[in-house]
């Protein structure tokens, strides 16, 4: 419990730290064209880690990647601030094991909107489950084991040498801004995504698809068409559905550091959802409001 309670309390300090630093920077330093490239590079490749590192390929295994490109996207996702590998998809395959129901992190429906959008990273009782998340490890080569353990390190040496290399400006448009604004982002698929937005799949549980959520994160915005195939690649389902996850994904397939990627249609997702269905009856989803 004692590294449950630390971690806890340096998600309370560094999270508003980073927010302030974020706002009150931007009437200091404003956006210039040199450093929207620089926050434009960053968030794209800090979310690149994110939805295609730590979600589809760590915890999802939605397809295989070489070692070189494995570490990588490992890379990209730790700078994105938002904790160790292991960590992110214990909690991540939680929230699929009890979707909306007691035991899943972040669920507005059981803990409510705020605590499911950002107050769980704040709870120590989101951090109990270490050993379970270090079991993890066995899945992964070496130099994953020890990236993962150094990723609080490289995370706070980021806004050092941004600092070192364009002085505060640039820790403030690479490093803060677009840092704050993907957890934003993130946490919202957790708590907006089961709230507010249309559904393609009629799924056990309050999952929601928004389209401007999916343009600003690589496609995580198709949440219900996660749900409803969770090991699938691919979340833009549909042919009007962007998901540059998916395609950068296709992309590294042609060029053979990519293969094993599931990529189920509509049809075989309502096939395998029909033959849950039949075999599990589960009680009718709650109605939300679809504003989208």
């Amino acid at each position: 419990m004692k590294l449950a309670n630390r971690l806890a309390w340096g998600h309370r300090i560094a999270m508003p730290v980073y927010h302030i630093a974020a706002i009150a920077l931007m009437f200091i330093y404003p956006l210039t064209p040199k450093t929207l490239v620089l926050f434009l590079i960053t968030y794209l490749i800090q979310a690149l880690g994110i939805s295609v590192g730590y979600h589809r390929l760590f915890s999802h295994r939605a397809f295989h990647a070489n070692r070189i490109l494995t570490f990588l996207l490992a890379l990209c996702g730790g700078l994105a601030g938002q904790g160790a590998i292991r960590r992110w998809v214990c909690h991540h395959r939680m929230h699929h094991r009890y979707t909306d129901k007691t035991g899943d992190p972040h669920s507005p429906l059981v803990s409510g909107f705020w605590y499911a959008h950002i107050g769980w990273r704040f709870d120590p009782e989101s951090y109990v489950h270490e050993e379970e998340a270090k079991k993890i490890w066995a899945e992964w080569p070496a130099e994953l084991c020890w990236l993962d353990r150094m990723i609080p390190t490289l995370f706070f040496l980021h806004p050092l040498v941004l600092g070192l290399v364009g002085g505060w400006e640039y820790v403030e448009w690479g490093c803060f801004v677009p840092t704050v604004l993907l957890w934003e982002i993130t946490f919202t698929v957790n708590s907006i995504s089961h709230r507010f937005g249309r559904r393609l799949f009629d799924t056990p549980d309050t999952s929601r698809n928004s389209t401007w959520l999916s343009l600003m994160m690589w496609g995580e915005g198709w949440h219900n068409n996660h749900h409803a195939s969770p090991k699938n690649a691919r979340y833009g389902i549909r042919w009007y559905q962007i998901d540059a996850g998916y395609y950068f994904i296709k992309i590294m397939q042609r060029l053979g550091l990519i293969d094993r990627v599931v990529d189920d249609s509509e049809a075989d997702i309502r096939n395998a959802l029909a033959m849950s269905l039949a075999v599990k009856p589960t009680t009718q989803t709650p109605p939300f409001r679809d504003p989208f």
